[in-house]
């Protein structure tokens, strides 16, 4: 079976969720099955963790071309012109599309999967910039795929009912965890500190944690520490931007992963919480019940009060930080790429 890997994600993202899960799949793919011929077309990528990590076992074709700014249009360009080039010439049993293209690459010969991974941009618009035509060309992906896996049921489900889509056309495949294992994780924070991971804008709800914080006279002397997103600074916050080897100090030294999104896809740092033996409470929106199980505190993420409740709950209570820390490793155990990897393959090789 050949498996191509599109460049799209590659040439747009420099690190992030979405380009871990290809790297690991294409990896796990290729490790795991002799009978997977796995390519990644990177051609002209700006992606870190390709570039200090290569998809091991995995064939990557092209290379490492720093973030130029204003060049972005031009890049996608010139990537899926390379791209449709490489794959005219080469017949590719499946061709997996890392992010939603406007227009079909691959040869009429290929079948084409697309992955995707939330409904965010159909649900909050107010979100984004109107110049942002994720939505339009999502829809437009998912006309020309042969098939699309979705990371989540409840992603699943938002797909069929907002994009019309027929069920038969769709699969749920939940995405794998595993954070390298940095051994030196000093805490870079005095404790005790909650850990909030990821952007902070729109859907996001980043500011009813803020209010819940201010509101609760027991949580005062308690630090919120945020990793990723855009820099800031704020009254008793800390912001944190790096690699892997911060973010995991940061989920180990923390007192809990605190995550109000009011909507997922999947909700990576839920499950990379606990593999770093960190308590989570997270909103009860979305897909974020679906992954969690009963290994996290939920709250509801339109109330502050109850957000702020289900924080004391957690960080006053040794018992039930220690609960969930225990539910939490055993819950992670259900999600790893090489499950991920394999029901992605049963994919694949039901279309040929």
């Amino acid at each position: 079976m050949r498996i191509v890997y599109t460049p799209h994600a590659f040439s747009t993202q420099a690190y992030g969720g979405i380009t871990r899960y290809f790297t690991e799949l294409a990896a796990h793919l290729a490790r795991a099955n002799t009978a997977c011929d796995v390519t990644i077309l990177a051609l002209a990528h700006l992606n870190a963790q390709l570039r200090d990590s290569p998809a091991d076992g995995a064939r990557v074709i092209g290379a490492y071309v720093p973030h130029i700014p204003n060049t972005g249009g031009i890049r996608r360009l010139l990537n899926d012109w390379l791209a449709r080039r490489y794959l005219a010439g080469r017949k590719a049993d499946i061709v997996h599309e890392t992010y939603y293209s406007r227009a079909r690459l691959a040869p009429a010969q290929s079948k084409v999967i697309l992955t995707v991974h939330d409904m965010t941009h159909e649900r909050y618009p107010q979100s984004f910039r109107r110049s942002d035509k994720t939505a339009e060309a999502k829809a437009e992906a998912v006309q020309h795929a042969d098939h699309i896996i979705c990371v989540s049921e409840h992603t699943r489900t938002d797909l069929i009912e907002r994009l019309g889509v027929d069920p038969a056309r769709t699969s749920v495949v939940h995405h794998g965890c595993a954070l390298p294992a940095w051994p030196h994780t000093r805490p870079l924070v005095a404790q005790p500190y909650l850990l909030y991971v990821g952007d902070r804008g729109g859907y996001k709800n980043f500011e009813n944690v803020v209010r819940a914080m201010r509101a609760s006279q027991h949580l005062r002397d308690v630090q919120l520490v945020c990793f990723g997103g855009e820099p800031f600074r704020g009254e008793r916050v800390i912001h944190f931007t790096g690699g892997d080897d911060i973010l995991v100090s940061l989920y180990r030294n923390a007192a809990a992963l605190v995550y109000p999104s009011l909507s997922e896809g999947f909700g990576m740092p839920l499950l990379e919480a606990m593999s770093l033996d960190c308590p989570v409470v997270c909103s009860n929106a979305g897909s974020l019940p679906e992954i969690a199980g009963d290994a996290a505190e939920l709250f509801d993420p339109s109330d502050p009060s109850d957000i702020a409740a289900a924080i004391e709950r957690v960080l006053f209570s040794t018992s039930r930080a220690a609960a969930l820390r225990s539910l939490g490793s055993e819950r992670v155990k259900r999600f790893t790429w090489e499950r991920c990897a394999a029901a992605t393959y049963e994919v694949y090789r039901s279309l040929l």
